[in-house]
């Protein structure tokens, strides 16, 4: 509304209408989530392919272990062959199968019984009566990263997931990889999120990285230290991994030249082991990373199975 006057200039008034935020919003930090959804297994099922990668990239980068089924079919294919989920994520609006009736099939299953099911919608806000006792809770689309994370942990802790897997988690995390097979790492990369996610990993592998930021600083540590193995981001500030390892391969094969006359670099003739990790894994990474000298590649957010498989290449 304006209210004019003369010489006076004008007041103008206006409403604005919000929605109230709930006093019992969720301020989990995200250490928490490093700690406890590291090692979770998630089965998410949505036809958007779009959909599907946010929500596999998103989780994965919190550490949990995320599989994607397009359809009602394929998820069920795999939970009748045996597979296990500690949580699901289910998109109610898919052809052929919709949400509340894949719940429904699952739960029938005698090993998903107690399988906490996330509903997925965007028809507006369901009311719990609506969602019945198949679901613990529902998300919105489009979904929020902080929305998701916030129920991902309600759900946990409700359920005590997050006290009853540990003995499961840590059997696929187990730190008798680095007693069979010890490794020196070095981490090198320039997110931080990304850094605590990997060291965490590793830690429950028994194993204790030294991170780095960039590719100088790679060839800085290898200076002063012997590694084994170099998990390598492609994607870094100063000097990328590309380049580095470029640099290490060529000092390398320097040092070779000389190897008759007894040199060494750090007490050690061995090259580290060079592990890529890219995000958005593009076609042709792969045959770019080995081009540059690189060993192996895993793709980010890192998948745990994947990590244990490239470390134990290295033995």
């Amino acid at each position: 509304m304006d209210e004019g006057h003369q010489e006076r200039g004008s007041n103008f008034y206006f409403s604005v209408i919000v929605s109230a935020t709930s006093s019992n919003a969720s301020a989990y930090p995200l250490s928490y989530a490093q700690s406890h959804l590291i090692g979770i297994k998630l089965l998410i099922v949505d036809d958007n392919a779009t959909n599907r990668k946010i929500l596999t990239l998103q989780t994965r980068a919190w550490g949990m272990e995320a599989r994607a089924a397009n359809s009602g079919k394929e998820a069920l294919a795999w939970l009748h062959s045996g597979e296990r989920f500690d949580l699901a994520i289910i998109d109610m609006q898919m052809p052929q199968m919709n949400g509340m009736t894949l719940a429904t099939e699952i739960q029938n299953i005698p090993h998903c019984r107690n399988l906490p099911l996330i509903m997925l919608t965007s028809v507006g806000k369901v009311k719990v009566v609506d969602v019945g006792q198949n679901f613990a809770r529902f998300l919105n689309k489009p979904v929020r990263q902080s929305q998701l994370y916030d129920t991902l942990v309600r759900v946990l802790n409700k359920q005590s997931i997050r006290d009853k897997p540990v003995s499961k988690i840590a059997s696929r995390l187990s730190n008798r990889l680095s007693e069979n097979l010890p490794l020196r790492i070095l981490l090198a990369e320039d997110n931080l999120v990304n850094q605590k996610v990997a060291t965490r990993i590793l830690e429950r592998m028994g194993y204790r990285a030294d991170i780095v930021a960039n590719g100088l600083e790679v060839l800085e540590a290898i200076q002063r230290q012997n590694y084994d193995v170099i998990l390598m981001d492609l994607q870094m500030p100063e000097m990328d991994g590309l380049e580095a390892t470029r640099r290490i391969i060529q000092d390398w094969s320097n040092l070779s030249e000389h190897d008759r006359m007894g040199a060494s670099m750090n007490g050690s003739k061995k090259r580290p082991r060079i592990i890529a990790m890219t995000a958005n894994a593009m076609h042709g990474d792969r045959e770019t990373c080995l081009a540059a000298g690189m060993d192996d590649y895993i793709s980010k957010p890192i998948s745990i199975e994947e990590l244990v498989s490239a470390l134990k290449r290295c033995g």
